[in-house]
């Protein structure tokens, strides 16, 4: 009888995989693949596609550079707005959409060409003579005022400025939640993490064959092109969709403390999702933690443990003074609120826990005391001197290479190694 039991039960590939695998931590590893493959297919590109709009090698390293600046100055901003109006998962959604928004804005400004270079017989005498200022990117047949080129810098440093300030909280939050499904296990948090290196190196890889391989610039403003100038509006396309695939990954987090009651999707879609799911999966859906359960105590006999109710989690005692004391196990401390309750030599009496509701201030100022400790100090300044370097690299290294006449698939190899390191 036992052996026909568990003859009946036994699972295929397929239901132990949807049965046993974190399907939480499966979301997070394709949001993870997504972004990164969504960033890989455009901005490692970004400042050859600057040097062909006639920017030079500072302007480039500006708009470039001014993206992790202002991410690191707004994401703490987002942090605070998200706890206080708990609307992480619209946040989060929102920082996605402006990622997708902002970028194709920087595809439309481009300054006007004035020339072309063997166009209606005209030599490079008569373009040296004419009377305005003119730049002609290398290895391009187009001429642009100096004037207009600067007018679309400042255009494309407004638009990162405030799309890089909407866009800021994205990864910060699919960190928050990735190490809320870890919970105890962040040694793992590395094999979550390393599903956007590989999006990273597939997406720059394809995009680079794909732009190396394109012969053809429908949108180019010169009758003929250069051999060497490429048409990135593949790119800008490429980033479109996966970030959009990003964002609908990142619709299923499930944030602590979200009302998961409330929906970030119009409520046709949501009716519509949920017959799809009742037809495809039945009425009811089961858990994984359920079905396990159930699946041990018909096999083995185990006793299902009971669900914990509040009195199993809140116990009343009462103190030395007759007053009841209200134990709650599930308070968890955190560096921010050990440095906050600790109140100089007194060990007698502890404070009341960290208030997340205090002022801004006072938080920042928690902060400060845990990053005034050495350890951490030199941890920072490992990052930032590895975040210059990769800075450098990442700014300049393709512009070396294309100097240098390596096709763009080199280069998408070069980015791949980069990215698994």
């Amino acid at each position: 009888m036992e052996k026909l039991k568990s003859k009946t039960y036994r699972r295929d590939v397929i239901d132990n995989f949807f049965t046993y695998v974190n399907k939480d931590l499966l979301i997070c590893k394709l949001f993870y693949f997504f972004f990164f493959a969504a960033f890989g297919s455009l901005y490692p590109l970004l400042a050859i596609y600057f040097k062909q709009l006639g920017m030079n090698a500072t302007q480039s390293g500006i708009l470039i550079g001014f993206r992790p600046f202002i991410e690191f100055c707004s994401a703490p901003f987002w942090g605070g707005v998200a706890d206080r109006w708990r609307k992480w998962r619209f946040l989060q959604l929102m920082s996605l959409g402006s990622w997708v928004v902002f970028t194709l804005a920087m595809a439309f400004v481009k300054p006007p060409h004035v020339f072309c270079f063997g166009e209606n017989n005209v030599t490079e005498t008569d373009i040296i003579n004419y009377e305005r200022d003119l730049i002609k990117p290398a290895y391009s047949t187009v001429y642009y005022e100096r004037e207009a080129v600067r007018d679309a810098f400042f255009a494309l440093l407004l638009i990162i400025v405030i799309g890089e300030f909407f866009s800021a909280p994205a990864i910060t939050f699919a960190d928050t939640v990735t190490l809320s499904y870890l919970g105890d296990d962040t040694d793992n948090y590395g094999r979550q993490r390393m599903f956007g290196s590989l999006g990273w190196g597939l997406s720059m890889f394809f995009v680079s064959i794909a732009l190396d391989s394109s012969s053809v610039f429908p949108g180019h403003p010169c009758e003929t092109q250069h051999k060497r100038e490429k048409d990135y509006i593949l790119c800008f396309a490429v980033f479109s969709v996966l970030m959009s695939c990003a964002a609908i990954t990142a619709s299923q987090f499930k944030f602590a403390g979200q009302d998961d009651s409330v929906s970030c999707w119009p409520s046709p879609f949501v009716k519509a999702k949920n017959k799809v799911m009742e037809v495809v999966f039945g009425e009811k859906s089961i858990e994984k933690e359920k079905l396990v359960d159930e699946d041990d105590e018909f096999r083995f006999g185990l006793p299902k443990e009971p669900e914990p109710t509040a009195s199993d989690t809140t116990e009343q005692k009462v103190g030395e003074n007759g007053k009841p004391l209200q134990i709650s196990l599930e308070n968890k401390p955190d560096m921010v609120s050990d440095v906050t309750n600790t109140t100089g030599n007194s060990t007698k009496t502890k404070p009341l826990p960290f208030d997340p509701d205090d002022p801004f201030l006072g938080r920042w100022t928690a902060v400060l005391k845990i990053l005034a400790q050495m350890k951490f100090v030199s941890v920072l300044f490992v990052v930032w001197f590895m975040g210059f370097g990769i800075g450098l690299i990442f700014t300049f290294l393709f512009w070396h290479l294309q100097v240098n006449n390596i096709i763009l698939s080199l280069i998408g190899k070069a980015s791949d190694s980069k990215s698994q390191k």
